[in-house]
């Protein structure tokens, strides 16, 4: 605990000590101690205090070998804490520190993932200055030669401040208009959060501000300023990554764990211009592994006890992954098996399919799906068939598979797919929150709508009630339209079942899906809930995903046909062709015998049978 000097509320210039050892005015720690007792909350803790110092110096406590560093310099850093760890606050003080210091000349530009953020961070910011006697006297006063100081709700000035046209501390949303400004300090205050960094597009997008605005704005007549970066991991592709990676920053990173040793090597990212290694786990941490202080699994920090951390992590384990243990490293190739790449995108018809589709990269990547967002992993992009025949037959059958809602947040959803000579097209993904009688509703509509032939039911739900309140319903809606029956396949743990079914399926580029539904999914409000987002994320991890119910849905479906990947697509289409020109045969034989001429439309097959009906008769 740190002994900071109790002051009596004089401003810096009044008090007995000179300014440049003022225990408060000299190490931000005891600043953010007074700072902290002011607002009436607890001592800060070791891994805030760390944070604190990590603010002032560019380096932990124990980190001997960074020491010697000029603190003058100026500093690229990137400070990722576990959700709750009060970053924000602290750093919000390290800002009144800066202009404790330095009034006249200290320029605060925070930049947020929207305006509204930033403008939180300010007004908490003025809430200090204007209530800590302390600190009070920087509001009390004007600008340089006796100029009006400037003070409003998004922007202000502090006593004494240059006469310059930056204000000693402004909000600005990341994609506002930020050029223009300098700032001797840049605090970027959680710019990625999931709405902005869901496609890859989006987390690129992040980069090239900081790259073409955040730079030129802290350059400014005093020198290079700061860049510090205050956030979250909100995607396994994080652009702070990115920025430690490509653009040399600096990185401090508190789970609110203490990692594994197992996963210790999570924490280290590679310069891909130099390759060097750097650790970006906190250093603190780090030191008490080899001094054999900590265990495995432990907090970090006295906030949270065991009983809180089980609690949270039950929630979901990919977004305790991220947004607690900080640990990125989840994008292995091996951990997301399924690829956006291996399904074949293209416009499809609800009565009808090409006899062959053909899968493949051009050269040239012309059959990228360029504008449906990714939001799958960097390169991951949807393909558009390198082929697709022009002869084009009913479809055998459709099956909508069903996956009914548990309890909480889970949709009930469902998946319409139809097969034809060996690839299964996926026409439509449903899902419903609220009423289950609303989505029984919906799910039968879609029977009639895309005339299904079968109904399957997530087997064991209820013990068959929901296919008791869904007959009734569907018998309304459409009666006569197609049987309902429970599933054989949803047995053992789910996300095994889904990888171990549409893996296979999708690798021999057999699942082919509406260009349409692609584009819905993509553009979905709530990540969560889209199709391909659940498709591109779900490992063979228990509980890897908190939502995967429409992705469930198309592996039950997609289950349904699987005797089918058995049928060789060629031949499966040579053999329609074999059968139209014996059709072609008979229909001129009998025109030689009779003089009549039978024309037969292809009807939809059924159980993999064709059922033939004759039109005309000449």
């Amino acid at each position: 605990m740190l002994d900071p000097l109790q002051l009596d509320g004089r401003p810096h210039w009044e008090t007995d000590m000179p300014e440049d050892i003022h225990p408060a005015f000299e190490d931000f720690r005891n600043f953010l101690f007074l700072a902290w007792t002011h607002l009436g909350l607890p001592n800060p803790t070791i891994a805030q205090y760390e944070i604190a110092h990590r603010l002032q110096h560019g380096h932990d406590s124990t980190d001997s070998e960074h020491k010697n560093v000029d603190p003058n310099s100026p500093r690229e850093d990137i400070i990722r804490c576990f959700r709750s760890l009060g970053k924000s606050y602290i750093t919000s003080a390290y800002a009144i520190w800066r202009l404790m210091r330095n009034p006249r000349d200290e320029k605060i530009m925070v930049v947020s993932a929207t305006g509204s953020k930033s403008k939180e961070f300010v007004a908490q910011t003025k809430g200090i200055l204007e209530s800590m006697p302390l600190v009070q006297w920087l509001l009390e006063g004007p600008r340089e030669n006796g100029a009006t100081r400037r003070d409003m709700a998004d922007q202000f000035d502090v006593s004494s401040a240059s006469l310059s046209q930056s204000y000693s501390v402004a909000a600005r949303g990341i994609t506002g208009q930020i050029t223009g400004s300098r700032a001797t300090l840049l605090i970027a205050d959680d710019v990625e959060v999931e709405r902005n960094s869901l496609t890859e597009e989006a987390r690129q997008r992040i980069v090239r501000i900081v790259q073409n605005d955040f730079v030129p704005i802290t350059k400014t007549e005093w020198g290079k300023g700061d860049i510090i970066f205050l956030g979250t991991p909100q995607t396994e592709e994080s652009v702070y990554n990115v920025l430690v990676k490509e653009m040399q920053f600096d990185c401090f990173t508190i789970p609110v764990r203490y990692p594994s040793e197992d996963k210790l090597g999570n924490y280290l990212l590679t310069n891909v211009n130099t390759g060097e290694e750097l650790n970006i786990l906190a250093h603190y941490l780090r030191q008490q592994y080899e001094d054999g202080e900590i265990n495995s699994g432990q907090s970090t920090d006295t906030r949270f006890n065991e009983d809180e951390l089980v609690g949270i992590e039950a929630k979901g384990r990919s977004a305790f992954a991220l947004q607690y243990m900080l640990d990125t490293s989840l994008s292995d190739a091996e951990r997301y098996p399924l690829k956006q790449f291996d399904l074949v995108t293209m416009s499809l018809s609800p009565l009808k399919a090409p006899l062959t589709v053909q899968w493949g990269r051009e050269n040239d990547k012309e059959n990228l799906v360029k504008d449906i967002p990714n939001i799958g992993f960097s390169g991951d992009h949807l393909l558009r068939p390198l082929f697709i025949d022009s002869e084009w037959e009913a479809y055998e059958s459709k099956v909508l598979f069903v996956d009914p809602s548990g309890r909480g947040a889970d949709e009930t959803a469902w998946a319409i797919v139809a097969a034809l000579n060996g690839l299964m097209y996926v026409l439509h993904v449903g899902g419903f929150t609220g009423d289950p009688t609303e989505a029984m509703t919906r799910i039968a509509m879609d029977c009639k709508k895309y005339d299904v032939n079968c109904v399957e039911i997530e087997p064991n739900y209820g013990q068959g009630m929901w296919i008791a309140a869904f007959n009734p319903i569907l018998a309304k809606v459409w009666p006569g339209g197609c049987t309902v029956q429970e599933s054989e396949w949803a047995k053992g743990q789910k996300e095994l079942r889904i990888i171990d079914t549409l893996e296979p399926v999708m690798t021999q580029h057999r699942l082919v899906i509406d260009e349409t539904l692609a584009r819905n999914e993509a553009r979905a409000e709530e990540h969560k809930y889209s199709l391909l987002y659940q498709l591109t994320h779900v490992t063979r991890d228990r509980g890897a995903l908190r939502h995967d119910d429409r992705l469930d849905a198309l592996a039950g479906a997609v289950a349904y046909y699987q005797r089918s990947m058995e049928q060789d697509v060629n031949q499966a289409a040579q053999a329609v062709r074999d059968s139209r020109m014996d059709d072609e045969i008979e229909d001129f034989m009998e025109f030689m015998e009779t003089g009549h001429r039978r024309s037969y439309s292809r009807g939809i097959r059924k159980d993999g049978y064709r059922t033939e009906v004759t039109r005309v008769d000449v």
